[in-house]
């Protein structure tokens, strides 16, 4: 594809799951078995690069949140996100003639996807996906300042009708929101604001994200017990 499509620079962000750490490294290699192409792999997923928070801590990821917040008084707030580009290229005309490989004109919708197995009659989730309904609902959430103020995990209620945390979960994880901008939209609602402190408070809770993916990253075959250092070894029956 790559080859038909002439394509001179290869950008994809990097994750830090084990099966996700063996595919970028693959995809990182692309430039050596391509002539002229460039690889970009960038961190976006995380609040910061795991190598770079690694690298301040002699190797090894933190494994309680006291330790983390040590490591992160020493990184200090983390990037601002990047204002999106102005325009894009054209995607490449279609057909494109790739095993395996399926192009839509847009995005696609679930009836769009009805030869995979997805049918509109299946959706159960009243949760409205994508990046401008993940900024709504994060605006709306900011303005109540002393809302954001006073949060504290747990002190909220898991059997609420309504949410009664953020309800920015499924959208940080998928990506939908940008945890970097998040952080500093919390910091901008919070200035001059007294507030709960980490772990327990909203920006508690992005440390506690960040942490997690940076042991999952560091630690080798932590997808499994076996070979997993920091997991328990049980002899299960087999």
């Amino acid at each position: 594809l790559i080859k038909e499509l002439e394509v001179t620079v290869f950008t994809f962000e990097r994750d830090t799951e084990p099966y996700n750490k063996a595919m970028d490294e693959d995809l990182m290699k692309l430039s050596e078995d391509s002539e002229g192409l460039q690889v970009h792999a960038l961190w976006g997923h995380t609040m910061f690069d795991p190598d770079y928070l690694l690298s301040l801590n002699n190797g090894e990821p933190p494994l309680t949140m006291t330790s983390f917040l040590s490591l992160m008084s020493q990184t200090g707030d983390p990037p601002k996100p990047k204002d999106p580009p102005s325009t894009l290229p054209p995607p490449p005309p279609a057909p494109v003639s790739c095993d395996g490989v399926s192009m839509y004109p847009s995005v696609p919708s679930l009836s769009d996807l009805s030869e995979y197995g997805f049918q509109d009659s299946d959706k159960t989730t009243w949760l409205v996906a994508g990046e401008q309904e993940a900024m709504k609902v994060m605006e709306e959430f900011m303005a109540q300042r002393n809302r954001v103020a006073k949060f504290e995990k747990p002190n909220t209620e898991p059997t609420a009708l309504e949410p009664d945390t953020t309800a920015l979960s499924p959208y940080v994880t998928r990506g939908s929101l940008s945890a970097r901008l998040f952080y500093h939209k919390l910091k901008e609602t919070l200035k001059g604001v007294s507030s709960s402190k980490p772990p327990v408070s909203l920006k508690g809770q992005l440390y506690w994200r960040e942490m997690a993916y940076l042991i999952g990253y560091a630690t080798p075959n932590f997808n499994q017990m076996s070979g997993n250092p920091i997991c328990k070894q049980i002899p299960w029956l087999t």
